[in-house]
């Protein structure tokens, strides 16, 4: 026993401790030996738990954080605007009562006073809160003379009181508010269908031949797109960092391409994406660091971060042929889109939702409405365009 006795003493000496076990808090999830955040989670002040990202919550069983859900219960209110062959091309609300749609909204002037053809044609509506307002807006001429018989393509509003449209004959029309201005661009070479910015030295304006063109508040600047598609849209984020247009050509050639530092730079074309469903890009939205881009059949986004893409084919989803057309994101659960025949699709964070009554009200005799434009601001949703030639119509939604 004598010796038996610090051969285990020595035995029992050297034999180390169990290692401690890492314990994570609530949200948290062990990498390594590191407890880390589950996916839109941040930690708590203290750091000895995670809470949940704006726009989420905790699931049932407080695993994981997913989207809150937002409200699809809209009022709608409709009108048709003008006779034959009128259509309104874009919308942009200022506010519920101020609302702005383009165009070519032609009525019947009887005892032609407007030319003497028995018809009178505008190129602007505006909604005062009680009814439209038809105007005849000028637009210089590249004859150097301003008329108000010029079609207008694109409408976007800045902030309160600062709208751009642009015009059939290659000029801007700017309301600041108080007085109205008009010149020629010749900064481009193609027409000008859409326009976004964030602030009014910081505008981007594109259309056809793949005309990109940038104004920084004093003036405008070409930008090389490297490609002559027309591009359907352009958006970016709210300040400004990430801005992206999209474009349709000949032979099914789509892309998508960045805007950084007034250079194009391709992210996505036929070639360089993997989901065979895509079609075209039509429309984009850009909220935070994530481009919505909406395809013929669906809705793709792009992380600018991470480089990471997600792909839904909404056709399949719906079981509908949806033919997307416009998109606006107000944040990643409140998602409208605006598809062919006054199709449109809502998603709350948890579903896709449809609504047809915009096609039911304003079809006839098989024609259907097509979209022009939408905007949404501040609970209320824009939805405008033509039926089959027959008349311009505008629907306006309004959150309950």
């Amino acid at each position: 026993m004598k010796i038996l006795i610090p051969i285990l003493f020595l035995f029992l000496v050297a034999c180390p401790d169990p290692p401690e076990e890492t314990i994570c808090g609530q949200g948290m999830i062990l990498s390594g030996d590191t407890c880390t955040c589950v996916p839109n989670a941040h930690p708590s002040d203290d750091g000895s738990s995670c809470e949940c990202d704006s726009l989420y919550h905790w699931d049932e069983d407080l695993y994981e954080c997913v989207l809150d859900t937002t409200s699809y219960d809209i009022t709608w209110e409709f009108d048709t605007l003008g006779i034959y062959w009128s259509t309104i091309h874009d919308v942009a609300i200022v506010s519920q009562d101020d609302i702005w749609a383009v165009g070519w909204i032609t009525f019947p002037d009887p005892d032609s006073s407007s030319d003497g053809t028995g018809e009178e044609s505008f190129n602007a509506a505006h909604w005062n809160g009680s009814e439209w307002e038809f105007l005849h807006l000028g637009a210089m001429s590249g004859t150097g003379t301003i008329g108000t018989h010029t079609e207008i393509f694109s409408v976007f509003n800045v902030d309160n009181d600062n709208l751009w449209m642009f015009t059939s004959g290659g000029s801007y029309i700017h309301f600041d508010g108080t007085d109205w201005s008009t010149d020629i661009v010749p900064e481009r070479i193609g027409q000008v269908h859409e326009i976004w910015g964030n602030h009014s030295d910081n505008l981007y304006f594109v259309g056809s031949n793949g005309t990109i063109t940038h104004y920084d508040g004093s003036s405008f600047t070409l930008i090389e797109s490297n490609t002559d598609i027309r591009l359907y849209d352009v958006r970016g984020s709210e300040d400004g960092q990430y801005v992206v247009t999209v474009g349709i050509g000949d032979f099914g050639i789509t892309k998508v391409i960045q805007l950084v530092d007034n250079q194009a730079i391709l992210l996505f074309d036929n070639d360089s994406i993997d989901y065979s469903e895509l079609s075209g890009f039509k429309a984009v939205d850009v909220w935070g660091h994530t481009a919505y881009i909406a395809t013929f059949y669906g809705l793709l986004t792009y992380d600018f971060e991470t480089g990471d893409t997600t792909w839904v084919n909404l056709n399949d989803l719906l079981h509908d042929f949806l033919y997307i057309w416009r998109i606006e994101v107000n944040a990643p659960n409140d998602i409208f889109i605006a598809g062919d025949g006054g199709r449109m699709m809502h998603y709350n964070g948890y579903r896709w939702i449809k609504d047809f009554r915009i096609r039911s009200s304003f079809q006839i005799d098989g024609h259907i409405p097509g979209i022009g434009g939408i905007d949404y601001k501040d609970g209320m949703i824009v939805s405008a365009g033509t039926v089959g030639g027959v008349h311009a119509y505008i629907a306006r939604g309004y959150r309950n």
